[in-house]
């Protein structure tokens, strides 16, 4: 597999430093939500406890593996490139405006470019044929068909709700945003993302092991992040979706379970 490139490589550390930065002010500096409710900033904090802890570690150790070459470091790191750049949209489109705005721009703006621009340098092929034959392709593919099932029904349940009753969702009420921006990324960027994963996968294209892979370290770090949500909304005393930790738990350990089988099934140089 060919290393990336020494920009891409800079531009990693730079992008990792950047989301240390933000999520370790986040957790250490009250008064940087203040202007949000409890609910936002209690989000906010289990996700900095997440992103600092998970996903800068491991985005750094990718990135390593990626510029040595490695395909698995290569799925990896644009995996965790993913997270960034859903993670942190909230953050510009969902909060307040803080002292960090320009950190939140940049940390959306790389990884977006970062994400886009290794997707279009992957040689699709040579990625598909470093997996073995035994890789259990289409047991994988329903994993992500389930989970973009589980997303999409449940927020278009709330948004018609609201178009017939008339009552904004208790979360979007919580937040005090005037847009719903975690039903937007999902339903615009991350369903869409999970079904064409899963159907490429399901009939072995070359890009349905590059996506797959991708969108499984994606599905395996954002669950964490949303049982640290959960967390601190607990730890604050809001009103949360309590009875989604559960399902957010199980999905964190499937896809663990599921990305780590896929993983192993590549054979490295």
């Amino acid at each position: 597999m060919t290393p990336i490139t020494r920009t891409a490589a800079a531009l990693t550390w730079l992008l990792a430093a950047l989301a240390a930065l933000a999520s370790a002010a986040g957790l250490l500096v009250e008064s940087l939500y203040a202007a949000d409710t409890l609910w936002a900033s209690a989000q906010c904090r289990g996700n900095d406890l997440v992103t600092l802890a998970v996903a800068v570690p491991a985005l750094v150790v990718s990135g390593l593996l990626a510029r040595r070459g490695s395909t698995r470091g290569r799925l990896v790191w644009m995996g965790m490139l993913g997270y960034l750049f859903y993670g942190y949209a909230f953050y510009l489109f969902g909060m307040a405006l803080n002292v960090l705005f320009f950190v939140y721009v940049a940390i959306f703006a790389i990884s977006a470019y970062l994400l886009a621009a290794a997707l279009g340098g992957t040689d699709a092929a040579a990625v598909a044929g470093r997996f073995s034959a035994k890789a259990p392709v289409r047991a994988v593919a329903g994993y992500p068909f389930f989970v973009a099932a589980f997303l999409g029904l449940m927020w278009s349940a709330r948004v018609i709700g609201f178009m017939v009753t008339g009552t904004v969702p208790a979360d979007i009420v919580s937040s005090g945003a005037k847009s719903a921006v975690v039903y937007a990324m999902d339903l615009a960027v991350l369903v869409p993302a999970l079904v064409i994963s899963a159907v490429q996968l399901w009939r072995r294209k070359a890009w349905g092991y590059v996506l797959g892979t991708v969108v499984l370290v994606k599905c395996t770090a954002y669950p964490l992040a949303l049982l640290g949500m959960g967390a601190f909304a607990a730890q604050a005393g809001v009103e949360s979706d309590y009875y989604l930790m559960g399902f957010w738990g199980l999905f964190a350990l499937a896809s663990v379970v599921i990305m780590a089988r896929l993983l192993t099934t590549i054979e490295e140089d």
